[in-house]
């Protein structure tokens, strides 16, 4: 089942592999590719950007801008399994609090927060490299196509394959580094 927080990503992740009607694959199976290509953050302090208003001959510094390094962020419709900001006593802090830009990973407050740091829980997706991945589901899917030669009319179905070749290609460059985690099974832990 596709959860609330999923529906914007999955609308982008539409347009990217030119599939805006619902034709190729359904929310979950999008749903299920962009989960193959997640980032869970957890614990991220938040970057704040401070404003400094300068009245008369004081200046006020307030704290309503805050930005994770992370953006295409699954949003907080999906329920606090999956998005949670928090302070630093782990207090959750509303969604009537702030107003979010999940693609870009900003968060403005509506009230000042007074240089007080802000925590996320969350998770990102790479969008880019979900969409390379369909890119070449589909052309798979075409790869038996071949080019016709009949009475002077050319057919060339084999264009689509490398039409999906080529976008897979395109995405798979605009998307970022991959991330692993090493284990080392040759050496024992003791205590």
């Amino acid at each position: 089942m596709t959860r609330a927080g999923m529906t914007n990503l999955i609308s982008r992740l539409r347009r990217m592999v030119n599939d805006a009607n619902a034709e190729v694959w359904t929310d979950d199976q999008l749903q299920d590719t962009l989960d193959e290509w997640r980032f869970d953050i957890l614990g991220e302090r938040l970057q704040e950007y401070p404003q400094v208003e300068k009245i008369d001959s004081a200046t006020e510094t307030h704290y309503h801008e805050f930005y994770s390094r992370w953006g295409n962020l699954e949003e907080a419709t999906s329920e606090s399994a999956y998005w949670r900001l928090y302070d630093s006593y782990g207090e959750s802090i509303g969604t009537a609090n702030y107003i979010a830009d999940y693609i870009r990973g900003r968060i403005r407050f509506l009230a000042d927060q007074k240089g007080s740091p802000r925590y996320l829980d969350a998770r990102s997706y790479d969008l880019a490299r979900a969409a390379a991945m369909l890119w070449r589901e589909r052309a798979g899917n075409v790869a038996e196509k071949y080019n016709v030669d009949l009475d002077g009319h050319r057919l060339s179905r084999a264009q689509w394959f490398d039409h999906c070749m080529k976008m897979a290609a395109r995405f798979e460059a605009e998307s970022g580094p991959l991330q692993a985690t090493l284990m080392r099974f040759d050496v024992e832990v003791t205590g």
